[in-house]
C-alpha cells in the first residue's frame, strides 16, 4: 500500500516547488493546513479542521502567492470539499500573511474573507519522505499539474 501511495504522490511531488504546514485555532475549531506551492506562484491548499464536537471537514482551495516587502502572502479562493465538486459555501477562504522578522523568524497571521485575524504557526516541510508522510494526512491523491 505504501508503494502505491508513493507512486500516486510522486508526479505532483516532483512538480511541487515547496510544501508548507500551517496551523491555527479559533474559538470554534482547530485547523491544519497543507500548502503545495509551485514556481509560478500558484498553489493548492487543503485545510483539515476539527470543531468542538470532534467533527470536521477537509476543504480544498486554489491559491496565489505574492511577495511582499517583508515576506509573502498566500491568498486562497474557491473553497470546495476535498475530492468533490461541491462548494464549501460556509467556509471563508483563508489569506495567510507571512512576515519575516530577524528577532522572531516567521510570523504568520490568517485573515479569512470575513476579515477575522488569527495568529498561526508556519513551517516548510522538507525532504521527500517527510512531505509524503505529511501530505497523507490530507488524503491527497495527485495528478500532474
Amino acid at each position: 500500500m505504501k508503494k502505491l501511495l508513493l507512486i500516486l504522490l510522486f508526479p505532483i511531488m516532483c512538480a511541487a516547488q515547496e510544501v508548507y504546514h500551517i496551523k491555527f485555532a479559533d474559538q470554534e475549531s482547530i485547523y491544519s493546513v497543507a500548502v503545495l506551492a509551485w514556481e509560478d506562484n500558484t498553489a493548492m491548499v487543503r485545510v483539515r479542521y476539527i470543531d468542538r464536537d470532534c467533527s470536521g471537514e477537509l476543504i480544498e482551495m486554489k491559491a496565489t502567492i505574492a511577495d511582499t516587502t517583508t515576506g509573502f502572502t498566500i491568498s486562497c479562493s474557491d473553497p470546495m470539499y476535498a475530492g468533490t465538486t461541491k462548494k464549501a459555501k460556509n467556509y471563508n477562504p483563508d489569506n495567510f500573511i507571512l512576515t519575516f522578522k530577524d528577532e522572531d523568524g516567521w510570523i504568520c497571521v490568517n485573515r479569512d474573507s470575513a476579515n477575522t485575524l488569527t495568529p498561526c504557526s508556519f513551517m516548510e516541510v522538507t525532504g521527500l519522505s517527510n512531505q509524503d508522510l505529511f501530505l497523507q494526512e490530507f488524503d491527497w491523491m495527485f495528478e500532474k499539474k
